[in-house]
């Protein structure tokens, strides 16, 4: 049972507690067969006017308790909403892998290369169960914690869970609700078409750099040319990560008009998951209503330590400053 909840259980049963015992001053002028239904009443009522109260001070504490949070989350209120994670398609098939191996092991490099292609072969039939099951894509770790932390908040605070809806940016399907998007535009085919729409219309303070050679992802800031990359052990799950958070309006419907995105964009799956917990995290929030009025168009810059490959408390503060900017419109 939650505290609240006891406090109120505790405050009712007083009520009747003191009714029964002919607290009321009008109570003690009624003989005993009368008192005890008078006074069982006036704890039913009592009981209720209790519980009214109780559940509009629970909201009303909520309310304020969450009023930064809320802010960030108020164009997203008891509507529609879809959460797009992004998808990693399988590369190569067990056949294909087969076919080598066989013309490899009549081939002049048998012996070099037989031992390479057995390896790989081993890999791909493993994930042969997760080929079948998962059509051929799978979701990250990263983004599994993120639509986690999301669903356990959304439901509770923003919207219905059956208005949420949760898909993949290689399902094919178009999305017309406001989003939630879940990975960075090199990696989610939807954060890339809206992040270029953003661009377009407002001044972005970050660029996304993409190195195909090594596959990292890193955040430049344009002003000064600051660098944000990832330091991660695979070995060991330690490290640093850092993420982008946008919340904007954005207007490419075929109704052409405004919905509302949340982008959360990790350089690594740790950024992404801790991009998830800061946005339903209402001590964070405080800080970044320091830094601009309009939470509902904003963009900023966390970072987290992990450890183990448990993630640390997500930070605002990076290099004793704040990257936390509004984000205007271009003229």
């Amino acid at each position: 049972m939650k505290k609240v909840n006891f406090v109120v259980l505790v405050i009712v049963l007083s009520f009747v507690f003191w009714s029964c015992n002919g607290v009321y001053g009008s109570l003690k002028t009624l003989s005993t067969c009368e008192s005890l239904p008078v006074a069982l009443f006036v704890a039913i009522v009592a009981g209720i006017v209790v519980n009214v109260l109780g559940w509009l001070f629970i909201c009303v504490w909520n309310e304020f308790k969450y009023r930064h949070l809320n802010k960030f989350w108020r164009p997203l209120r008891e509507k529609y909403i879809s959460i797009v994670l992004s998808e990693y398609e399988m590369v190569g098939s067990i056949e294909n892998f087969e076919l080598a191996k066989n013309a490899i092991d009549n081939s002049l490099f048998s012996e070099e290369v037989s031992n390479l292609i057995g390896c790989l072969l081993k890999s791909v039939q493993t994930n042969k169960i997760a080929e079948k099951v998962a059509n051929g894509v799978l979701v990250s770790k990263g983004n599994a914690k993120a639509l986690s932390h999301l669903m356990t908040y959304l439901p509770k605070h923003v919207t219905k869970p059956e208005k949420i809806i949760a898909d993949g940016d290689k399902s094919g399907r178009t999305h017309y609700e406001d989003l939630v998007l879940v990975g960075s535009p090199m990696t989610n085919n939807y954060s890339q078409q809206i992040f270029s729409f953003l661009e377009e219309r407002y001044n972005i303070p970050f660029e996304i750099d993409y190195n195909e050679t090594t596959g990292e992802i890193r955040f430049i800031y344009k002003k000064d040319n600051t660098f944000f990359e990832p330091e991660i052990n695979t070995n060991n799950g330690c490290g640093r990560d850092y993420a982008i958070i946008i919340n904007a309006d954005y207007k490419i419907t075929p109704d052409n008009k405004n919905r509302h995105v949340i982008i959360l964009a990790g350089t690594y799956m740790y950024g992404t998951e801790a991009a998830s917990k800061v946005i339903t995290n209402k001590k964070v929030f405080k800080t970044i209503t320091r830094n601009v009025k309009e939470i509902n168009n904003c963009i900023f810059l966390i970072e987290v330590n992990i450890i183990d490959g448990v993630l640390q408390e997500p930070q605002l503060k990076i290099n004793n400053r704040y990257y936390i900017f509004p984000l205007e419109e271009k003229r």
